[in-house]
């Protein structure tokens, strides 16, 4: 009955979806650091958002802070929420939220005409 006790004391985070989600949406490995930095920048940006919401959210506003790789990819918000397997309305509306915050901090003043 016990074969992962572990488990019951561990919860998903965001962070242990992000390289997961990264090869569903074909993000190379070379921008996990960037992607887990934005991640850490927003550790508490949404707090009623599942961990899977908020991982694809994290990726997709990382992507569209970089469009150009994003055009690369061919992406588009349709194609990245089929591809997460995720509701694009979600994975939206939390993106926006943390967009907001980045806003509101210091730290991505340049991107204030940015709208997701």
């Amino acid at each position: 009955m016990n074969a992962f006790p572990e488990t019951r004391y561990e919860s998903i985070t965001p962070e242990k979806l992000l390289p997961w989600m990264m090869k569903l949406v074909g993000v190379g490995q070379s921008h996990y650091q960037p992607i887990l930095k934005l991640r850490r920048l927003l550790e508490n940006s949404s707090k009623r958002a599942c961990p899977q919401v908020v991982a694809a959210a994290i990726i997709y506003l990382y992507l569209c802070l970089n469009p150009d790789y994003m055009t690369q990819l061919g992406l588009t918000r349709q194609s990245f929420a089929k591809k997460v397997q995720l509701s694009a309305p979600n994975v939206i509306r939390t993106a926006r939220e943390m967009l907001g915050i980045l806003l509101k901090s210091m730290y991505c003043r340049k991107y204030c005409c940015f709208v997701v």
